[in-house]
């Protein structure tokens, strides 16, 4: 599969790599004015990427070669793993917070190619081409020093890790849908630490910026717009996540636990032995993302290795795309009635849309 390349805004391209379940989205600003050309890449992806990267970099701005500026979010190594091989083949400097830099610089990079975001007054930057950029933090979500990256010009607010996502939409394209919050939840419950970190990173938006951005571009999944952006900061600023939900959840992780092995129960009956076993190795596996499940000799789930809320919602998720076509219909119900008979409260993402009825064959 390729690389997908977008234009989302006037000289503002989005690079998504090709993964079904989990999008890695390198950005590429071109800003042109008073005669003058700045090619800027923002967390320019992982040692896995670099080969198709160059091509596209060839292709929209003439070459690595030609790249003027890095941004990164934070310093984990799906973002920063290129960073080492620009700096070799071009002149570029790396724009970043000094608590990312503290960990980027091990790639062996020199520090005078650095431009630290805390040297700048209110987080902004006048470029020689006359534009306008300012960087937000996003104090840990997940880490410490995370920032963020608006555009003035574009309206588009780069939001690295926060408010990126799986990949849960069925529909095609880079926008978000409803479809898309279940994946945005499933990230944030597995590697945000606090609702505090949430709460104090939408305040900082929503008093530093003077209006809602017109885009929020995360570095994972779908690109969020229109009436979703509001609707989604304030699912997020509601969202349990981190040490909160650890707690919360830890209250009733036995009925979660039971919920899950009796859906697979009941799966097992509607399926082949070999049908079922294909779905068991999907949840060993967990999609590749993070294991989630620890089985005994009989095959019952007796721990999860995330919280169990979760867990529950990521094996749903893997049933859905792995179960024979005749029992998918099935298994909307199989899930609730889990749910219900050990007296858990049915999740949104189980709850049926205005525009979603049962199939009627299922009954």
């Amino acid at each position: 599969m390729d690389y997908k390349v977008v234009e989302i805004a006037d000289n503002y391209f989005l690079i998504r790599s090709p993964e079904p379940d989990f999008h890695r989205n390198t950005y590429v600003r071109i800003f042109e004015g008073n005669g003058k050309k700045i090619n800027m890449v923002m967390d320019p992806g992982g040692r896995v990427d670099f080969q198709e990267l160059q091509k596209i970099y060839q292709k929209l701005f003439g070459g690595v070669q030609k790249i003027n500026l890095i941004f990164l979010t934070h310093q984990d190594p799906d973002l920063s793993g290129n960073i080492g091989t620009i700096f070799n083949l071009s002149n570029a400097r790396l724009i970043t917070s000094f608590d990312t830099w503290r960990l980027v610089k091990s790639y062996g990079l020199p520090v005078k190619r650095l431009i630290p975001i805390e040297k700048f007054s209110l987080k902004k930057i006048k470029l020689s081409t006359g534009h306008i950029i300012s960087f937000l933090p996003a104090r840990y979500c997940h880490f410490l020093g995370a920032m963020m990256y608006y555009d003035y010009e574009d309206k588009v607010l780069f939001t690295g890790d926060f408010f990126g996502g799986l990949n849960t939409k069925k529909t095609e394209g880079i926008f978000a849908n409803n479809e898309s919050w279940e994946g945005i939840e499933v990230f944030h419950k597995l590697y945000m630490p606090s609702e505090l970190a949430i709460q104090r990173t939408i305040e900082g938006m929503r008093s530093f910026l003077p209006n809602l951005p017109e885009t929020i571009a995360p570095q994972h999944g779908d690109l969020i717009s229109g009436g979703y952006i509001e609707k989604f900061i304030n699912k997020m600023s509601e969202l349990k996540v981190g040490i909160n939900a650890l707690e919360e959840n830890a209250q009733n992780k036995d009925q979660w636990l039971l919920a899950f092995n009796q859906f697979l129960a009941q799966l097992k009956e509607e399926i082949s032995e070999e049908e079922y076993k294909m779905v068991s190795s999907h949840l060993i596996l967990a999609e590749n993302f993070t294991p989630v499940y620890e089985f005994d000799k009989a095959g019952k789930v007796v721990n999860t290795k995330v919280m169990p809320d979760i867990a529950f919602q990521v094996g749903y998720k893997i049933c859905q795309n792995i179960a024979p076509q005749h029992i998918k219909d099935k298994l909307h119900l199989l899930a609730v009635m889990s749910l219900s008979d050990v007296g858990l409260e049915i999740p949104e993402y189980l709850m049926l849309q205005e525009d979603e009825s049962f199939n009627a064959d299922i009954f």
